[in-house]
């Protein structure tokens, strides 16, 4: 499979998600950096799994990112706000890009909390 045929599958696997466009360019330009490391194209396209695999696991990603989201929130408002802290920190972990995580300036209860934007 050349480069195109990979991307096209991945983006046509992740149709319907909505960071399809940046984990697409993304990806290119991680195939991008290693070809220019002299790796060949069938080296980096192993490691990186089949485009099917790859879809896969940044939707698994993004779902188990907002599963850990919904956990914190219950935490938090359950008052347990360093369990909450660690959820919300494996939630960004999972999936950085989660609109509704981001990190703020530390609280008067952790050193460095992630906080929901509604």
């Amino acid at each position: 499979m050349n480069e195109e045929d990979y991307l096209r599958t991945l983006r046509h696997r992740l149709r319907g998600f909505d960071d399809a466009d940046d984990i697409v360019d993304e990806i290119r330009s991680h195939i991008v950096e290693k070809r220019e490391a002299g790796a060949p194209l069938d080296d980096v396209l192993a490691r990186l799994g089949t485009a099917d695999e790859l879809a896969r696991r940044y939707i698994a990603d993004a779902a188990l990112a907002r599963a850990w989201w919904g956990l914190a929130r219950v935490a938090e408002c359950t008052s347990m706000h360093k369990t909450a802290d660690q959820y919300f920190r494996r939630a960004h972990d999972l999936d950085p890009r989660f609109a509704s995580i981001q990190v703020m300036r530390p609280s008067s209860w952790t050193t460095a909390r992630l906080v929901t934007r509604l």
